[in-house]
Protein backbone atom coordinates (compact mmCIF):
# COMPACT_ATOMS: atom_id res chain seq x y z
CA UNK A 1 0.00 0.00 0.00
CA UNK A 2 1.33 3.40 -1.17
CA UNK A 3 2.01 6.23 2.00
CA UNK A 4 -0.84 8.65 0.71
CA UNK A 5 0.31 12.54 1.41
CA UNK A 6 -2.54 14.80 1.82
CA UNK A 7 -2.17 18.58 1.70
CA UNK A 8 -5.05 20.17 2.96
CA UNK A 9 -5.16 23.98 4.17
CA UNK A 10 -6.98 23.99 7.10
CA UNK A 11 -8.72 27.42 8.41
CA UNK A 12 -7.65 28.30 12.41
CA UNK A 13 -10.40 27.74 14.84
CA UNK A 14 -11.74 30.48 16.30
CA UNK A 15 -10.77 31.45 19.99
CA UNK A 16 -13.37 31.15 22.63
CA UNK A 17 -12.69 35.22 23.48
CA UNK A 18 -14.36 38.14 21.81
CA UNK A 19 -12.35 39.15 19.12
CA UNK A 20 -12.23 42.75 17.07
CA UNK A 21 -14.02 43.42 13.95
CA UNK A 22 -10.49 44.12 12.42
CA UNK A 23 -9.96 40.70 13.39
CA UNK A 24 -12.83 38.91 11.47
CA UNK A 25 -12.60 41.22 8.62
CA UNK A 26 -8.93 39.80 8.06
CA UNK A 27 -9.97 36.28 8.62
CA UNK A 28 -12.70 36.41 5.53
CA UNK A 29 -10.03 37.59 3.13
CA UNK A 30 -8.01 34.76 4.74
CA UNK A 31 -11.00 32.74 4.06
CA UNK A 32 -11.32 34.16 0.57
CA UNK A 33 -7.85 33.05 -0.39
CA UNK A 34 -8.38 29.36 0.60
CA UNK A 35 -11.27 29.33 -1.84
CA UNK A 36 -9.20 30.59 -5.15
CA UNK A 37 -6.11 28.82 -4.32
CA UNK A 38 -7.94 25.25 -2.87
CA UNK A 39 -11.37 24.89 -4.70
CA UNK A 40 -14.97 25.34 -2.95
CA UNK A 41 -13.99 22.28 -0.47
CA UNK A 42 -10.84 23.76 1.13
CA UNK A 43 -8.95 20.30 -0.58
CA UNK A 44 -5.63 21.55 -2.26
CA UNK A 45 -5.78 19.59 -5.63
CA UNK A 46 -2.67 19.11 -7.95
CA UNK A 47 -3.19 20.39 -11.55
CA UNK A 48 -0.33 18.48 -12.93
CA UNK A 49 0.43 14.68 -13.60
CA UNK A 50 -1.63 12.72 -11.00
CA UNK A 51 -4.42 15.14 -10.50
CA UNK A 52 -7.44 13.44 -8.77
CA UNK A 53 -10.34 14.76 -7.04
CA UNK A 54 -10.13 12.18 -4.25
CA UNK A 55 -6.29 12.97 -3.87
CA UNK A 56 -3.12 11.42 -5.13
CA UNK A 57 -0.19 9.02 -4.05
CA UNK A 58 3.06 9.60 -4.63
CA UNK A 59 3.88 7.50 -7.66
CA UNK A 60 0.75 8.62 -9.55
CA UNK A 61 -1.98 6.25 -8.99
CA UNK A 62 -5.07 7.62 -7.34
CA UNK A 63 -6.86 6.94 -3.90
CA UNK A 64 -9.85 4.75 -3.78
CA UNK A 65 -8.79 3.47 -7.43
CA UNK A 66 -9.82 6.50 -9.39
CA UNK A 67 -7.30 6.65 -12.68
CA UNK A 68 -5.13 9.71 -12.82
CA UNK A 69 -3.59 10.97 -16.07
CA UNK A 70 -0.35 9.41 -14.95
CA UNK A 71 -0.85 5.63 -14.54
CA UNK A 72 1.20 2.72 -13.74
CA UNK A 73 1.42 0.09 -16.81
CA UNK A 74 4.39 -1.47 -15.66
CA UNK A 75 2.37 -3.47 -13.32
CA UNK A 76 4.37 -2.84 -10.02
CA UNK A 77 3.80 0.23 -7.63
CA UNK A 78 6.78 2.42 -6.95
CA UNK A 79 7.57 0.45 -3.18
CA UNK A 80 8.41 -2.74 -5.96
CA UNK A 81 5.12 -4.47 -5.29
CA UNK A 82 2.79 -6.23 -7.60
CA UNK A 83 -0.39 -4.54 -8.26
CA UNK A 84 -3.68 -5.96 -8.71
CA UNK A 85 -4.35 -8.52 -11.26
CA UNK A 86 -5.78 -6.06 -13.54
CA UNK A 87 -4.14 -2.73 -14.29
CA UNK A 88 -5.01 -0.19 -16.43
CA UNK A 89 -1.91 0.62 -18.86
CA UNK A 90 -0.98 4.00 -20.67
CA UNK A 91 -2.87 3.60 -23.67
CA UNK A 92 -6.22 3.21 -21.84
CA UNK A 93 -6.14 -0.55 -22.35
CA UNK A 94 -6.47 -3.39 -19.15
CA UNK A 95 -3.62 -5.64 -19.06
CA UNK A 96 -3.98 -8.44 -16.35
CA UNK A 97 -1.21 -9.75 -14.64
CA UNK A 98 -1.02 -13.58 -15.57
CA UNK A 99 -2.16 -14.12 -18.95
CA UNK A 100 -0.91 -16.87 -20.42
CA UNK A 101 -2.95 -16.88 -23.50
CA UNK A 102 -0.49 -14.91 -26.39
CA UNK A 103 -0.51 -14.55 -30.15
CA UNK A 104 2.18 -13.64 -32.45
CA UNK A 105 2.42 -10.16 -34.02
CA UNK A 106 0.38 -11.09 -37.45
CA UNK A 107 -2.14 -12.80 -34.83
CA UNK A 108 -1.80 -16.11 -35.44
CA UNK A 109 -1.69 -18.35 -32.40
CA UNK A 110 0.41 -21.01 -33.73
CA UNK A 111 2.19 -22.22 -37.08
CA UNK A 112 0.87 -24.17 -39.88
CA UNK A 113 2.62 -27.22 -41.00
CA UNK A 114 3.67 -28.24 -44.78
CA UNK A 115 1.49 -31.37 -46.41
CA UNK A 116 4.05 -34.21 -45.73
CA UNK A 117 4.91 -35.52 -49.33
CA UNK A 118 5.12 -39.45 -49.45
CA UNK A 119 1.75 -40.11 -47.29
CA UNK A 120 -1.62 -41.93 -47.66
CA UNK A 121 -4.26 -43.00 -44.99
CA UNK A 122 -7.49 -44.74 -46.14
CA UNK A 123 -10.48 -46.91 -44.25
CA UNK A 124 -11.55 -50.31 -45.44
CA UNK A 125 -14.70 -51.80 -44.65
CA UNK A 126 -16.53 -55.25 -45.95
CA UNK A 127 -16.52 -58.52 -44.87
CA UNK A 128 -12.84 -59.16 -43.28
CA UNK A 129 -12.52 -55.26 -43.00
CA UNK A 130 -14.10 -53.76 -40.10
CA UNK A 131 -13.55 -50.06 -41.04
CA UNK A 132 -9.76 -50.88 -40.71
CA UNK A 133 -7.77 -47.51 -40.82
CA UNK A 134 -4.41 -47.74 -42.65
CA UNK A 135 -1.84 -44.35 -42.69
CA UNK A 136 1.58 -45.30 -44.59
CA UNK A 137 4.32 -43.06 -45.16
CA UNK A 138 7.80 -43.55 -46.28
CA UNK A 139 8.92 -41.53 -43.36
CA UNK A 140 7.24 -44.13 -41.09
CA UNK A 141 9.20 -47.60 -43.06
CA UNK A 142 6.54 -47.58 -45.77
CA UNK A 143 6.06 -47.28 -49.04
CA UNK A 144 4.78 -44.19 -51.34
CA UNK A 145 5.16 -43.58 -55.17
CA UNK A 146 3.78 -42.01 -58.11
CA UNK A 147 5.13 -42.55 -61.58
CA UNK A 148 4.31 -41.27 -64.75
CA UNK A 149 4.18 -42.30 -67.87
CA UNK A 150 4.52 -39.60 -69.96
CA UNK A 151 3.17 -39.85 -73.98
CA UNK A 152 -0.08 -41.16 -75.84
CA UNK A 153 1.56 -44.37 -76.52
CA UNK A 154 2.58 -45.12 -72.52
CA UNK A 155 -1.22 -44.10 -71.96
CA UNK A 156 0.14 -40.60 -70.52
CA UNK A 157 -0.33 -42.78 -67.09
CA UNK A 158 0.10 -41.93 -63.77
CA UNK A 159 0.79 -45.47 -61.38
CA UNK A 160 0.53 -44.85 -57.55
CA UNK A 161 1.49 -47.08 -54.89
CA UNK A 162 0.84 -47.76 -51.09
CA UNK A 163 2.20 -50.34 -49.00
CA UNK A 164 3.18 -51.72 -45.87
CA UNK A 165 6.73 -52.48 -46.76
CA UNK A 166 9.50 -51.11 -49.46
CA UNK A 167 10.48 -54.96 -49.48
CA UNK A 168 10.10 -56.50 -53.10
CA UNK A 169 9.09 -52.63 -54.16
CA UNK A 170 6.21 -53.37 -52.33
CA UNK A 171 4.48 -56.79 -53.52
CA UNK A 172 5.16 -58.75 -50.99
CA UNK A 173 2.64 -56.86 -48.65
CA UNK A 174 -0.50 -55.30 -48.25
CA UNK A 175 -0.62 -52.84 -50.82
CA UNK A 176 -3.21 -50.51 -53.43
CA UNK A 177 -2.45 -49.73 -56.86
CA UNK A 178 -4.42 -47.15 -58.55
CA UNK A 179 -4.12 -46.40 -61.97
CA UNK A 180 -4.43 -43.13 -63.74
CA UNK A 181 -5.37 -43.13 -67.38
CA UNK A 182 -5.12 -40.29 -69.40
CA UNK A 183 -3.95 -37.88 -66.99
CA UNK A 184 -2.75 -34.49 -68.60
CA UNK A 185 -5.48 -34.35 -70.74
CA UNK A 186 -7.28 -31.08 -68.68
CA UNK A 187 -3.91 -29.72 -67.87
CA UNK A 188 -2.36 -32.48 -65.22
CA UNK A 189 -4.68 -33.83 -62.45
CA UNK A 190 -8.56 -33.03 -62.49
CA UNK A 191 -11.53 -35.48 -61.16
CA UNK A 192 -11.34 -39.25 -62.36
CA UNK A 193 -14.37 -41.48 -62.57
CA UNK A 194 -14.16 -45.23 -62.49
CA UNK A 195 -12.66 -47.39 -65.84
CA UNK A 196 -11.92 -50.92 -66.13
CA UNK A 197 -9.18 -51.76 -63.82
CA UNK A 198 -7.54 -54.21 -66.01
CA UNK A 199 -6.76 -51.60 -68.61
CA UNK A 200 -3.49 -49.38 -67.99
CA UNK A 201 -0.46 -48.19 -69.04
CA UNK A 202 -0.34 -48.93 -72.97
CA UNK A 203 -3.76 -50.35 -73.06
CA UNK A 204 -5.47 -46.87 -71.06
CA UNK A 205 -8.66 -45.88 -72.68
CA UNK A 206 -8.88 -43.06 -74.84
CA UNK A 207 -10.95 -40.90 -72.14
CA UNK A 208 -9.48 -40.05 -68.56
CA UNK A 209 -10.21 -42.21 -65.64
CA UNK A 210 -9.03 -44.59 -62.84
CA UNK A 211 -9.06 -47.94 -61.63
CA UNK A 212 -8.08 -49.20 -57.94
CA UNK A 213 -6.88 -52.21 -56.52
CA UNK A 214 -6.11 -54.03 -53.35
CA UNK A 215 -3.66 -56.72 -52.92
CA UNK A 216 -3.25 -58.87 -49.61
CA UNK A 217 -1.71 -62.39 -49.49
CA UNK A 218 -3.35 -64.13 -52.61
CA UNK A 219 -6.37 -62.20 -52.48
CA UNK A 220 -7.00 -59.49 -54.98
CA UNK A 221 -9.87 -56.90 -55.03
CA UNK A 222 -10.78 -54.23 -58.13
CA UNK A 223 -13.11 -51.53 -58.86
CA UNK A 224 -16.35 -52.15 -60.96
CA UNK A 225 -15.75 -50.93 -64.17
CA UNK A 226 -18.78 -48.28 -64.17
CA UNK A 227 -18.78 -48.19 -60.14
CA UNK A 228 -21.15 -44.75 -59.78
CA UNK A 229 -19.52 -44.13 -56.40
CA UNK A 230 -15.58 -44.19 -57.44
CA UNK A 231 -13.63 -41.23 -57.86
CA UNK A 232 -10.35 -39.91 -57.26
CA UNK A 233 -9.58 -36.21 -57.67
CA UNK A 234 -5.20 -34.82 -58.12
CA UNK A 235 -3.81 -31.92 -58.06
CA UNK A 236 -0.57 -30.90 -59.11
CA UNK A 237 2.09 -28.66 -57.75
CA UNK A 238 5.48 -28.95 -59.35
CA UNK A 239 6.51 -32.50 -59.09
CA UNK A 240 4.06 -33.46 -55.77
CA UNK A 241 0.72 -35.23 -56.81
CA UNK A 242 -1.77 -34.80 -54.13
CA UNK A 243 -5.67 -36.31 -53.82
CA UNK A 244 -8.48 -37.93 -52.54
CA UNK A 245 -10.31 -41.04 -53.52
CA UNK A 246 -13.10 -43.21 -52.41
CA UNK A 247 -14.60 -45.77 -54.68
CA UNK A 248 -17.75 -48.84 -53.93
CA UNK A 249 -17.69 -51.16 -54.89
CA UNK A 250 -14.20 -52.81 -55.04
CA UNK A 251 -14.95 -56.75 -55.63
CA UNK A 252 -12.83 -59.63 -55.06
CA UNK A 253 -11.27 -61.33 -58.19
CA UNK A 254 -11.97 -64.72 -58.32
CA UNK A 255 -14.70 -64.63 -55.56
CA UNK A 256 -17.72 -63.00 -54.21
CA UNK A 257 -16.58 -60.75 -51.59
CA UNK A 258 -16.32 -56.73 -51.85
CA UNK A 259 -14.81 -53.56 -49.99
CA UNK A 260 -15.28 -50.33 -49.67
CA UNK A 261 -12.44 -47.83 -49.52
CA UNK A 262 -13.28 -44.40 -47.84
CA UNK A 263 -11.79 -41.42 -46.62
CA UNK A 264 -8.34 -41.98 -49.16
CA UNK A 265 -6.03 -38.88 -49.45
CA UNK A 266 -2.39 -39.12 -50.81
CA UNK A 267 0.76 -37.15 -51.40
CA UNK A 268 3.18 -38.41 -53.77
CA UNK A 269 6.62 -36.95 -55.82
CA UNK A 270 5.99 -38.18 -59.50
CA UNK A 271 9.01 -39.57 -61.00
CA UNK A 272 8.81 -40.02 -64.77
CA UNK A 273 9.00 -43.13 -66.55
Amino acid sequence: MNHRDRFRLRLSTAPTHRTSPLLVAAGLLLTSACAVACGDSGVATMTGEGTSDAGTTDAGTTDAGTTGAVEMSSGASSSGTTTDASTTGGGGSTTTADDSSTTSGDGSSGTTEEPLVGHAEFVLSGEDYDDVPYSWSNEGGNLVYCYYYSGAAKGDYLWIRFAESPDANGDSSPHIDMDVCRFSTDGFGGSFSAMDPTKFGSQCPADPGWGIWWHEGSVAYNNEPTAPDCELVAEVEGQVVTGTFSCTPVTEVDGEKSLTVSAGSFSCLAEAK
